[in-house]
């Protein structure tokens, strides 16, 4: 069959397939599938996905570059993963008395504050 060049959509009810024929059996084999609802599934790399790294060592140190990965955690035994240090955010505003300091409160704060009635 040639090669067709559409211009505009290219409509299907009932899914789309790309496919590969082995040339010495003829055996047809699906690469890509999309179904009539929409569902892709590939054989293939699919490349928009976000990074994906399967972690299957007791443990395991992320970076600060790791940002937007997706981990697995794949361990039997279980896994202790090692964060990036988060960095600190600083809130300026002239309604504060001292407007360089960060908005951050100490764990006695945090911790006084669960218990009714404490200050």
């Amino acid at each position: 069959m040639a090669a067709t060049t559409f211009n505009g959509p290219v409509r299907s009810e009932n899914g789309f397939e790309q496919i590969s024929i082995a040339s010495g059996t003829g055996a047809i084999t699906t690469n890509l599938d999309v179904d009539s609802s929409g569902n892709i599934e590939t054989t293939g790399t699919a490349i928009f996905l976000k990074p994906y790294t399967s972690i299957t060592d007791s443990t395991y140190t992320v970076t600060s570059a790791m940002s937007g990965t997706t981990f697995g955690l794949n361990a039997a035994g279980g896994i202790v993963v090692t964060l990036p240090t988060a960095a600190a955010v600083f809130i300026t505003s002239s309604l504060w008395a001292r407007p360089s300091r960060p908005l951050v409160r100490s764990t006695r704060q945090r911790l006084m504050s669960c218990i009714p009635g404490s200050r």
